[in-house]
């Protein structure tokens, strides 16, 4: 007996509906050291050297829906996206601290 399709997580429908945007703007990233600040309608709110990223989310006001980055999130970093309720976090780097935010890998993009 067939139950349909299988519920898939937020992060699965997320990736699989955005996929190609995604991709996109991971691939413009890639080699750049840079990231993207979106909002929730994957508009970027900022491209920034991923250096500069903590300073970025500490004095933006809009609310950050996911980054995308060329880059890890380290332990000073970690404590910023957790305090801004980041939903996503599209790195390319799979040493990554932990953090609230689903974090998904470039690779996962392919």
């Amino acid at each position: 007996r067939d139950s349909g399709p299988a519920r898939s997580s937020g992060k699965e429908s997320f990736v699989e509906k955005h996929k190609d945007t995604l991709k996109d703007l991971s691939d413009d990233l890639l080699g750049t050291r840079g990231a993207y600040v979106l909002d929730d309608g994957l508009n970027i709110l900022g491209k920034v050297p991923v250096k500069e990223l903590e300073e970025t989310l500490s004095d933006i006001s809009e609310t950050v829906f996911a980054i995308i980055m060329d880059g890890s999130v380290d332990k000073n970093l970690a404590p910023v996206i957790d305090k801004k309720r980041v939903k996503f976090i599209i790195t390319k780097s799979d040493k990554n601290t932990e953090v609230r935010a689903r974090l998904i890998l470039f690779k996962e993009l392919q």
